[in-house]
C-alpha cells in the first residue's frame, strides 16, 4: 500500500527529473548536476511569498509534480 508520503516523494522525484530533462534540452547541455532537495526548498520559499495564480501554479508543481514548459 502506497502512503501519502510515498506518493509525494514520487511526485517530487518526477518533477525534478522533468525539470532536469527540460533544462538540459533548452540550454543544450550535455550534463547537469541538480539537488532535488534544494530545488524543492527553493520553490517552497517562493511559494510562501507568492499569491493568487502564482501560488496556485507553484502548489501544482510542489504537490502535483508537473512542470509546464
Amino acid at each position: 500500500m502506497r502512503t501519502t508520503k510515498m506518493i509525494s516523494a514520487e511526485k517530487q522525484a518526477n518533477f525534478t527529473l522533468n525539470f532536469l530533462q527540460q533544462t538540459i534540452r533548452v540550454k543544450g547541455l550535455k550534463s547537469l548536476i541538480l539537488s532535488p532537495l534544494s530545488l524543492s526548498i527553493d520553490l517552497a520559499v517562493i511559494y510562501n511569498g507568492a499569491s493568487k495564480d502564482t501560488a496556485k501554479q507553484l502548489a501544482n508543481v510542489l504537490i502535483g509534480g508537473k512542470l509546464h514548459s
